[in-house]
């Protein structure tokens, strides 16, 4: 049985993608993968069994969309996969087809609340004009009728999306089952000396990285030894050279893989150089009731976080004795002698636990009960 992922805006390789749907219906010894993704992120250098096809332009205007719909629609075409798996909305359009006219399984697995993060990320507001939203769903309602299986990477989009309702089910972004193979490594603790801070992800202005770096230049006047350590895919080619320039006039930063994606066994490595994890997205209503995976990882890690105090992710950190709270809009207010001993003394409360790695043996129990419903052979 053939299975066809897609994600026009990340690497094949890309973490959820790769290390975690892909990684776990690999278990399934007769299920060939193909995963289409993004082509200017470099060659991938590990594949396993999966097929990893760099197909689509990463590209953002009109004309590169709809050359992304055509060749995906063409590998479709191609390949003939009895099972169809789709991770960002352009590429409904092409799924939806394919499903219609070969009769075939379909799964969009949603990552983003694209209607709010339409209105309230500073991506989009040039394009403000239009009513984006609406028009979004309007999309939305056309094409998620033919969507088999939504699978859910947020709790908080049960209550989000409505018309998911009822065929969804919700695999968090936690650590990868891989993760679990690694965590007899001993972790090197704070020195006292030289407390590394690490900022990851998708490297964006909504996601916090200009608040950590004014978070850290405060902290590195009480404290001159500090580090920060950035890595992360830097998607906005303006913000990469400024947050480049910021790096030369500061020995303490460091900004690793230039900006490029990082594999989520690179993070693991990357983790246990680290003392603390920002999480320091700009609060908005498109974050209200979402985990970060940083969350996830550096909980499994035994690092400790710091959120924005009062924030939207405060309450689920602090209750989980996860990391502390600061105060990233006015850095300066911060008692950095008082944290760094926090961070010094911090234990973790359940390293390692199966809480925070992906729910990988649920997601291939509810893939094969999809492979009954469509007589699919797995």
């Amino acid at each position: 049985m053939k299975v066809v992922l897609a994600h026009t805006q990340k690497p094949p390789s890309e973490a959820r993608i790769f290390d975690k749907l892909a990684y776990s219906l690999s278990f399934f010894s007769n299920l060939k993968l193909y995963i289409f993704g993004g082509n200017n992120f470099g060659k991938d250098d590990f594949a396993y069994e999966i097929v990893l096809l760099p197909i689509f332009s990463t590209r953002r205007n009109l004309i590169y969309r709809l050359f992304n719909i055509w060749n995906c629609w063409c590998h479709l075409y191609k390949i003939k996969p009895d099972v169809v798996i789709v991770c960002s909305p352009d590429l409904l359009v092409p799924a939806v087809v394919y499903k219609v006219v070969y009769s075939k399984m379909l799964i969009f697995d949603i990552q983003e609340n694209f209607g709010l993060n339409l209105k309230f990320q500073k991506s989009y507001r040039r394009l403000s004009w239009i009513n984006l939203q609406q028009i979004t769903g309007l999309y939305f309602s056309w094409f998620y009728p033919f969507v088999d299986r939504f699978w859910l990477a947020e709790k908080i989009y049960e209550d989000q999306l409505v018309l998911t309702k009822g065929s969804s089910l919700v695999f968090e972004n936690r650590v990868s089952e891989k993760w679990r193979s690694k965590s007899a490594y001993n972790f090197i603790g704070p020195s006292g000396e030289d407390i590394v801070f690490l900022f990851s992800g998708v490297i964006t202005v909504d996601s916090g990285i200009l608040r950590a770096i004014d978070f850290y230049y405060a902290f590195q006047n009480r404290i001159p030894k500090a580090r920060l350590i950035i890595s992360g895919y830097i998607p906005n080619h303006i913000l990469k050279s400024k947050i480049q320039n910021l790096a030369k006039q500061n020995k303490g930063i460091e900004i690793l893989n230039e900006g490029k994606w990082v594999s989520s066994l690179n993070m693991w490595d990357l983790y246990k150089k680290t003392d603390v994890v920002f999480i320091s997205y700009v609060e908005t209503e498109a974050n209200n009731g979402k985990v970060a995976t940083k969350f996830f990882e550096a909980q499994f890690a035994g690092k400790p976080v710091l959120c924005q105090k009062n924030g939207s992710f405060s309450k689920s950190i602090i209750a989980s004795h996860a990391g502390f709270e600061v105060d990233y809009h006015n850095p300066d207010c911060n008692d950095f002698i008082g944290l760094n001993d926090k961070i010094l003394s911090f234990q973790p409360k359940n390293r390692f636990g199966l809480d925070f790695v992906f729910d990988a043996q649920g997601l291939r129990a509810d893939f094969l009960n999809f492979c009954k419903r469509f007589s699919l052979e797995y």
